[in-house]
Formats: C-alpha cells, structure tokens, sequence
C-alpha cells in the first residue's frame, strides 16, 4: 500500500476525485489535480514528500492546508503560516484532513497515518502560541458569538456547522448533569432529554466528569439567540462512550436559561 507522502500517492489522489493527473502549471511549482485553476494543486519537495500548494475543494481554507501539510511531512513548520489565536480553527478541521489524506492514502483508520490527532493538536498549539487570544482572522459568524478563550472546545464539539436561531418563541430545554458537572451557569443544553445516564453521556459526548444522573428543565426565553447542532464525536477526547451524533443547543449567554426544576421522568 502506497504511503501518501510518495509519488504514488498522486496517482491515487487524481483517482479518488476522479481527475487523472493532466496540468503543471508553467512555473513548475505544482501539478493541478483538479479542473479549476484554483483546484488542488500538489508538488513533491526534493526528499520526495507530497506538499499541497493549493488545496481547492479538499482541503478547503488555510488551516486545512497548513494541517494538510503538518501530516504529510511531521514538520511543525507548516504551522508557523497561522496567525496567533488561530487555535479555535484547528480542532474542528483536523477530522476532516485526516479524513481525506487516509482516503488518498487508501487506509480505513487512523493508523494509515501513524500519527496521534491529540499529538497534532499539541504540536499544532505549540507552534502558534496564544491560542486562547482573539485570531487574526475572523473566525466564522457564528463563533463571534462564543468567548474568544472558549471558541476551540466550542467548535469542536460541533458536527458540521450549527444554526444561529433567535427564537420566536420561549424554548423548553433539558440539562444533563451531576458528578462534577452543576446544574446551573453552563451554556450547554439539549432540546430532548435522555432518562438513561448512559444514552445522555453517549449521544451529548458528555465529557468525563458529567455522570448525568440528573436531568433539570430550563427555560430559554423568546428573543433569545441560540446556537443549535448536531453533537460531534468526542471519542479522542473524553473516551469511547462519547460517540455523539445527539442535537445540542449552546447558549452564549447562559444567564439566559430559566430554571424550572427537575425533570419527571414519569410524566416528562
């Protein structure tokens, strides 16, 4: 099986996206695999190692390509391209790199690779520095309205991207809680309530310390702004249990949320 990182593996990716390798652009820096010009455009370095120059459709915006890259070489340097603070961005698209690159590369799991996401996450942070800062970039419209220091665990706990609502009218919504996790001031809540612990902890990737023993009903008021979507694995994070695939709501101002009290778990 062809590593990604050698010649080989152009011919795969021409393969997977259906385009046979047929354009170099004039300069010689990179051969384009894609029928746009602005497409995925790759070269190899002289020690043989495939560098993603532009990454069109695949890898869809710096981060990606610089996270694209980290990969395929082990070199952190790729990384000295983000801004400081632009550690909210890397999370929620190293997924998806790792993703494609094992489509490429014709690997099933991540030990196509041989890396560890948690150690690219790591390595990713140590290169930029200050992740917890406001980025240089704007992140997307949606995340302005999380806390700059929060924005990574935000959208990482996301799948895809959520809905913004401000709701037309009052919203009824449930808190899993109990162990180390309290029943008021947090942001997270969801629009169905789980009866059994185990399916709470495994659909809401409920992180460790959250035993969801019990469920409270909270009150979001009309007018409020919402951000409502699907719940992302958490696996890598918090442990196998925490496989998501729930609906969640985050609410940027948790202070929002009124208590009602306990759930009946008879009567619901």
């Amino acid at each position: 099986m062809p590593e990604v990182g050698n010649p080989q593996a152009l011919n795969r990716y021409a393969y997977v996206y259906n385009n046979p390798l047929r354009y170099t652009d004039p300069s010689g820096h990179c051969a384009l695999l894609e029928e746009n010009a602005s497409g995925l455009c790759v070269r190899f370095t002289p020690g043989g190692t495939l560098h993603i120059v532009r990454g069109g459709s695949v890898f869809v915006n710096w981060v990606e390509v610089a996270l694209a890259n980290a990969l395929l070489s082990g070199n952190p340097r790729y990384m000295d391209a983000l801004p400081n603070g632009a550690g909210w961005a890397i999370a929620p698209s190293l997924s998806r790199v790792r993703t494609e690159l094992e489509e490429a590369n014709g690997e099933g799991s991540t030990g196509g690779l041989g890396l560890d996401p948690l150690w690219l996450v790591g390595l990713a942070m140590a290169a930029i520095g200050k992740a917890g800062e406001e980025p240089s970039g704007p992140p997307p419209a949606w995340l302005e309205l999380v806390p700059p220091k929060n924005r990574e665990t935000v959208a990482r706990a996301f799948q895809g991207t959520p809905q913004v609502i401000t709701l037309q009218e009052d919203l009824i919504v449930y808190r899993h809680w109990g162990g180390g996790a309290q029943e008021e001031d947090s942001p997270w809540f969801s629009p169905k309530p789980y009866i059994r612990p185990g399916n709470a902890r495994r659909y809401l990737a409920l992180p460790p310390g959250n035993t969801a023993e019990r469920i409270s009903v909270f009150k979001i008021p009309a007018g409020t702004i919402i951000i409502r979507g699907k719940v992302a694995s958490q696996v890598e994070y918090f442990g196998p249990y925490a496989v998501g695939g729930g609906e969640q709501i985050y609410l940027p101002d948790p202070s929002k949320a009124i208590l009602i009290g306990p759930l009946d778990v008879n009567n619901q």
